[in-house]
């Protein structure tokens, strides 16, 4: 796929938020090492539970925007939160994609089903992809 993994360091709460991720920004500027296209964050988090607040996503969204970095948000633990309030990345960018499932939240094991909410640019090519996964499902 033509996919360079790269690691951002987490902070003490065991998040990555828009600091971490500005840190990481700069530091590939200064040693000239390509720049990030893409994260992928789950929130909340598996398995240290650690989920970012509204302010803290909506942040990391607008930074994303900033860097043309595109936000992957894995939501499938939303409404497994204990009290806190969780934010989706719908809320704050118009290019994020959002993966969430129903397997989780209503205890559906072994069920593999989903959704996506994507930028309409995306629609088109995710069609594509997703059509010979469910010729078998």
């Amino acid at each position: 796929l033509g996919c360079d993994l790269a690691n951002v360091k987490i902070n003490k709460n065991f998040k990555l938020t828009a600091t971490e991720l500005r840190s990481e920004i700069q530091n590939r500027r200064e040693s000239g090492k390509k720049a990030l296209k893409g994260l992928i964050l789950s929130s909340p988090s598996n398995p240290t539970g650690a989920m970012l607040s509204s302010d803290e996503i909506r942040e990391l969204c607008e930074l994303c925007d900033e860097e043309n970095i595109r936000f992957l948000s894995d939501e499938i633990y939303h409404g497994i939160t204990y009290g806190k309030q969780e934010a989706t990345a719908v809320s704050f960018s118009k290019t994020a994609i959002v993966i969430n499932s129903f397997s989780k939240y209503y205890s559906m094991s072994g069920w593999r089903l989903g959704w996506m909410v994507l930028p309409e640019e995306l629609v088109e090519p995710i069609n594509v992809l997703q059509q010979n996964m469910f010729i078998n499902a």
